[in-house]
């Protein structure tokens, strides 16, 4: 099996596990200073230092545990099982300095002496290619070092040539994914990450971790698609739904948003942040009486969230509910009075109570309603919004341009050349 990346699999098991000749608890001795006879003589002096070696390193002795295996390399150069455990453990050096470089908030990244364990390491597995060039576990073994040392474009090669022995391996093509994605290049780590979801659909890490390349790449849209079948995998992830659904409201997916939102507010109904996305959702998808039963839900767990009121009286404006959308207006100002928004939304209502009142030829009040709508825009400008001080202006103009309308109306009604 291949070794993963990103924390999946630590390391590769040791090879030649077996101590020989040493007790499972038995406490470490070099048996080059040993003179008297054990009754051991038949295990050769080679595997004693490799058993040593693994006790020390088992034992966290990693610079007892190198000299050990130089011993045994010094007796056994062709040894492979000897050479991987060497490599093994000085990456275990590496990461322990790596570790107390962090504690003295210093840089691992930049530090020589970790350098050197990874550049020691890669040549223990150059060592052990010269005996074993087709080993496929040697090259594995070296393209995690390499990656380790960041010498991306090395190991982008070594997992290529990996992948000529085993093409449908999904563990190597996420290897060369992370790799692709260290190095900056999006598009390949994405063209590898899809190749090994298509050989194992449920990695669901590779899928969320292709999701976030994306994603931090500023590829949203992009992004999407692989946040979905992450979400569809498990959606018991509640934090995966929630940005799931932040990205389809951001992206003007409503359709896929609200099913993701049904499913939180169901599971947490009192979250009315939840709530107050899923009612845009269903704004947006033409279903607004229920989006209305929502922002109801919110006010009523939340009854100082003063948007939602104007959100509201909003929604009822487009629903031709005027009355009641200037009543959810006039309840988020007496929360809040100071929300330009909010006299926004009052005003227009009152605007479209006066155009109603006129079309019913009562003129003077349908004035009342438009001057009452000037003044309440002229509150909103006194405010000093920059979003909505144009807006403000030209509906107050306007106010006054229906305010003149309706009296000529009303004239001609009265002496009747209508």
């Amino acid at each position: 099996m291949s070794r993963i990346l990103c924390g999946r699999v630590v390391s590769a098991a040791l090879v030649m596990g077996l101590l020989w000749g040493t007790g499972c608890g038995a406490p470490v001795q070099d048996v080059s200073n040993v003179t008297q006879t054990s009754g051991r003589e038949d295990i050769d002096p080679a595997r004693r230092h490799h058993a040593l070696a693994q006790q020390y390193f088992k034992n966290g002795d990693y610079d007892a545990a190198v000299a050990q295996y130089k011993k045994g390399l010094a007796m056994d150069p062709a040894s492979i099982g000897m050479m991987r455990g060497l490599a093994e453990t000085f990456m275990k050096l590496a990461a322990r300095k790596k570790e107390t470089l962090k504690v003295q908030d210093a840089s691992p990244d930049t530090s020589q002496v970790v350098k050197s364990y990874y550049d020691q390491a890669v040549r223990v597995y150059d060592e052990a290619m010269e005996f074993e060039p087709d080993n496929v576990e040697i090259k594995e073994g070296r393209a995690y070092v390499l990656n380790a040392a960041m010498r991306y474009d090395e190991a982008v090669v070594v997992y290529r040539d990996i992948l000529n022995s085993k093409p449908d391996d999904a563990g190597v093509w996420v290897n060369l994914g992370y790799t692709y994605s260290k190095k900056g290049d999006v598009d390949s780590a994405v063209e590898a990450y899809s190749r090994a979801v298509d050989l194992d659909p449920d990695d669901r890490d590779t899928v969320l971790r292709a999701a976030r390349m994306l994603y931090d790449d500023g590829r949203e849209s992009e992004s999407l698609p692989w946040f979905k079948r992450a979400y569809l995998m498990d959606s018991s992830d509640s934090t995966l739904g929630k940005f799931l659904g932040a990205l389809y409201i951001r992206d003007k997916d409503y359709e896929n948003a609200v099913p993701v939102y049904e499913t939180l507010v169901a599971r947490d109904p009192g979250d009315w942040r939840l709530q107050i996305n899923y009612g845009v959702a269903l704004e947006k998808t033409d279903a607004p009486d229920e989006a209305l039963l929502v922002y109801d839900e919110v006010l009523l767990l939340n009854p100082e969230k003063v948007e939602v009121y104007f959100q509201a009286a909003d929604l009822l404006m487009d629903m031709s509910r005027y009355a009641e959308a200037l009543d959810y207006a006039e309840r988020g100002l007496a929360v809040n009075p100071d929300m330009a928004n909010g006299y926004a939304s009052k005003g227009k209502a009152l605007e479209k109570l006066g155009t109603e009142l006129q079309a019913a030829k009562k003129f003077d009040a349908a004035e009342a309603r438009f001057e009452e709508a000037k003044g309440t825009f002229q509150k909103g400008l006194a405010l000093n919004d920059p979003r909505l001080n144009d807006y403000f202006n030209k509906q107050i103009s306007r106010q006054d341009q229906l305010i003149a309308r309706n009296e000529a109306q009303a004239d001609a009604d009265q002496y009747g050349y209508n």
